[in-house]
Protein backbone atom coordinates (compact mmCIF):
# COMPACT_ATOMS: atom_id res chain seq x y z
CA UNK A 1 0.00 0.00 0.00
CA UNK A 2 3.05 2.45 0.70
CA UNK A 3 4.27 1.52 -2.32
CA UNK A 4 1.36 2.29 -4.50
CA UNK A 5 1.01 5.59 -2.35
CA UNK A 6 4.72 6.28 -3.52
CA UNK A 7 4.44 5.59 -6.86
CA UNK A 8 1.21 7.79 -7.20
CA UNK A 9 3.05 10.55 -5.44
CA UNK A 10 5.52 10.61 -7.94
CA UNK A 11 3.22 10.51 -10.75
CA UNK A 12 1.33 13.05 -9.05
CA UNK A 13 4.81 15.08 -9.07
CA UNK A 14 5.33 14.56 -12.37
CA UNK A 15 1.63 15.50 -13.72
CA UNK A 16 1.59 18.57 -11.90
CA UNK A 17 5.18 20.03 -13.18
CA UNK A 18 4.15 18.83 -16.52
CA UNK A 19 1.07 20.86 -16.46
CA UNK A 20 3.51 23.57 -15.32
CA UNK A 21 5.73 23.88 -18.12
CA UNK A 22 3.09 23.71 -20.84
CA UNK A 23 1.27 26.22 -19.11
CA UNK A 24 4.67 28.71 -19.35
CA UNK A 25 4.90 27.56 -22.69
CA UNK A 26 0.94 28.44 -23.83
CA UNK A 27 1.15 31.96 -21.77
CA UNK A 28 4.88 32.52 -24.19
CA UNK A 29 3.07 31.54 -27.17
CA UNK A 30 0.45 33.66 -26.46
CA UNK A 31 2.47 37.19 -25.64
CA UNK A 32 2.31 40.40 -27.15
CA UNK A 33 6.01 40.79 -28.15
CA UNK A 34 7.22 44.42 -27.70
CA UNK A 35 10.41 45.66 -29.60
CA UNK A 36 10.63 48.64 -28.11
CA UNK A 37 13.42 50.24 -26.04
CA UNK A 38 16.92 50.05 -26.69
CA UNK A 39 18.74 47.14 -28.39
CA UNK A 40 21.14 45.82 -30.86
CA UNK A 41 21.63 43.13 -33.62
CA UNK A 42 24.34 41.04 -35.13
CA UNK A 43 24.59 40.49 -38.58
CA UNK A 44 26.47 37.58 -40.17
CA UNK A 45 28.81 39.79 -42.08
CA UNK A 46 30.34 41.40 -38.82
CA UNK A 47 27.89 44.37 -38.65
CA UNK A 48 26.41 45.96 -35.84
CA UNK A 49 23.12 47.71 -35.67
CA UNK A 50 21.96 49.59 -32.32
CA UNK A 51 18.21 50.78 -32.07
CA UNK A 52 16.19 52.80 -30.42
CA UNK A 53 12.50 51.95 -31.24
CA UNK A 54 8.92 52.74 -30.00
CA UNK A 55 6.03 50.60 -30.62
CA UNK A 56 2.46 51.52 -30.45
CA UNK A 57 0.43 48.29 -31.57
CA UNK A 58 1.90 46.41 -34.01
CA UNK A 59 3.94 49.61 -35.49
CA UNK A 60 7.47 50.16 -35.06
CA UNK A 61 9.26 53.27 -34.89
CA UNK A 62 12.82 54.56 -34.28
CA UNK A 63 16.19 55.45 -35.52
CA UNK A 64 18.97 52.46 -35.86
CA UNK A 65 22.61 53.15 -35.71
CA UNK A 66 26.05 51.43 -37.12
CA UNK A 67 29.76 53.36 -37.26
CA UNK A 68 30.79 54.44 -40.79
CA UNK A 69 27.27 54.44 -41.62
CA UNK A 70 25.52 56.55 -39.36
CA UNK A 71 21.72 56.94 -38.32
CA UNK A 72 18.65 56.01 -40.11
CA UNK A 73 14.97 56.03 -39.61
CA UNK A 74 13.07 53.00 -38.77
CA UNK A 75 9.38 52.04 -39.55
CA UNK A 76 7.51 48.67 -39.69
CA UNK A 77 5.41 46.20 -37.54
CA UNK A 78 5.46 43.16 -35.40
CA UNK A 79 2.81 41.34 -35.91
CA UNK A 80 2.48 37.84 -33.35
CA UNK A 81 6.28 36.45 -33.99
CA UNK A 82 6.97 38.35 -37.05
CA UNK A 83 8.83 41.70 -37.19
CA UNK A 84 9.40 43.38 -40.29
CA UNK A 85 10.77 46.55 -40.88
CA UNK A 86 13.02 48.58 -43.13
CA UNK A 87 15.83 51.18 -42.36
CA UNK A 88 16.18 54.11 -44.01
CA UNK A 89 20.07 54.74 -44.05
CA UNK A 90 21.68 57.72 -45.45
CA UNK A 91 22.67 58.42 -48.87
CA UNK A 92 19.54 56.34 -50.12
CA UNK A 93 20.50 53.03 -49.22
CA UNK A 94 17.22 50.98 -47.39
CA UNK A 95 17.60 48.12 -45.50
CA UNK A 96 14.92 45.39 -45.18
CA UNK A 97 14.87 43.26 -42.03
CA UNK A 98 12.85 40.34 -41.63
CA UNK A 99 12.67 38.44 -38.29
CA UNK A 100 11.34 36.04 -36.23
CA UNK A 101 10.86 35.86 -32.38
CA UNK A 102 11.67 32.37 -30.59
CA UNK A 103 10.60 31.49 -26.91
CA UNK A 104 13.35 33.10 -25.29
CA UNK A 105 11.99 36.75 -27.06
CA UNK A 106 15.48 36.66 -29.24
CA UNK A 107 15.23 37.35 -33.11
CA UNK A 108 16.77 35.78 -35.78
CA UNK A 109 15.90 36.91 -39.84
CA UNK A 110 17.36 37.84 -42.71
CA UNK A 111 18.22 41.16 -43.83
CA UNK A 112 19.04 42.67 -48.04
CA UNK A 113 19.48 46.33 -49.58
CA UNK A 114 16.98 46.90 -51.57
CA UNK A 115 18.34 49.85 -53.51
CA UNK A 116 20.12 46.77 -54.81
CA UNK A 117 17.30 45.21 -55.94
CA UNK A 118 16.71 47.25 -59.65
CA UNK A 119 20.10 46.14 -60.14
CA UNK A 120 20.55 42.61 -59.31
CA UNK A 121 17.46 39.95 -59.36
CA UNK A 122 18.42 38.28 -56.49
CA UNK A 123 20.12 40.40 -54.07
CA UNK A 124 21.80 38.81 -51.45
CA UNK A 125 20.76 38.20 -48.32
CA UNK A 126 22.85 38.63 -44.53
CA UNK A 127 21.55 37.06 -41.59
CA UNK A 128 21.14 38.77 -38.09
CA UNK A 129 19.71 38.49 -34.48
CA UNK A 130 19.28 40.32 -31.54
CA UNK A 131 21.91 40.17 -28.60
CA UNK A 132 18.86 41.17 -26.38
CA UNK A 133 15.44 39.48 -25.92
CA UNK A 134 12.44 41.33 -26.25
CA UNK A 135 10.00 41.93 -24.15
CA UNK A 136 6.89 39.75 -24.12
CA UNK A 137 3.65 41.47 -22.75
Amino acid sequence: MTRIGSLAMALTGSIVFGVGVFSASIAQAACTWNVSGRWAIQQSNGAGVNFSLSQSGSTVRGTAFTPGIGTGNVSGSVKGRSLGFKIYWPKYSIGAYTGMINNGGFITGQTHDTTLESIVFNTPQTAWHSTSPMKCL
